[in-house]
């Protein structure tokens, strides 16, 4: 078995499960996320190690001021699934 050990301790960070959550329903500026965290620098590196293990996308749109915007992947999707079962294994 291959397990990622980089996606499961980044899944246990603070914030990830909730921005991935977000996602599930639409995209979001950098500024609408921060919202969340309150805090600069944990959604700046959140947002960037969620991005680089590939469970978000970031995409500078092309309007005034280039506002960055993110969505989820597939891979994000699948995470969040798995997230549900293992909180349902839990309740159990």
């Amino acid at each position: 078995m291959n397990i990622n050990n980089n996606l499961i301790n980044l899944l246990g960070k603070k914030f990830t499960i909730e921005i991935l959550s977000l996602l599930m329903d639409k995209s979001l500026k950098y500024t609408e996320i921060e919202k969340i965290t309150k805090n600069p620098k944990t959604t700046n590196i959140r947002l960037n190690e969620m991005t680089t293990e590939g469970l978000i996308e970031r995409n500078v749109l092309n309007e005034k001021y280039r506002p960055v915007v993110y969505q989820i992947t597939e891979k994000g999707k699948s995470a969040l699934k798995l997230i549900g079962k293992i909180n349902q294994l839990k309740n159990e």
